[in-house]
């Protein structure tokens, strides 16, 4: 089920992406977003958030990585970052996979 927001009921951090920049250039002003692809913010406190975030940042396509994505990409462990890049093994996520491995090191 699909959520409707206004397009500055969107969370701020969210902004900063090719979806919103769309929706304001095309001057959609209400829009219908699934739940999983909205958050208030990009805290992350366990494997289950930081995947949600990933996901979150696909779909709008985050002009940037946020804080807390890089900040849990260092203290989970080798194993669970390898899944992780082996799961979202995407060329949009590239970027920030190795600024992780480099982070992480």
């Amino acid at each position: 089920m699909s959520t409707e927001l206004n397009l500055y009921e969107i969370p701020k951090w969210l902004h900063k992406s090719s979806k919103f920049n769309e929706l304001l250039t095309n001057n959609i002003m209400n829009v219908k977003i699934e739940p999983l692809y909205i958050r208030e913010t990009a805290e992350i406190n366990n494997l289950e958030d930081f995947y949600n975030i990933i996901e979150i940042i696909l779909y709008w396509q985050l002009d940037y990585t946020p804080n807390s994505v890089l900040r849990f990409g260092q203290i989970i462990s080798n194993e669970e970052f390898n899944m992780t890049k082996e799961k979202y093994n995407n060329n949009k996520l590239v970027h920030m996979f190795e600024l992780i491995s480099l982070l992480r090191h």
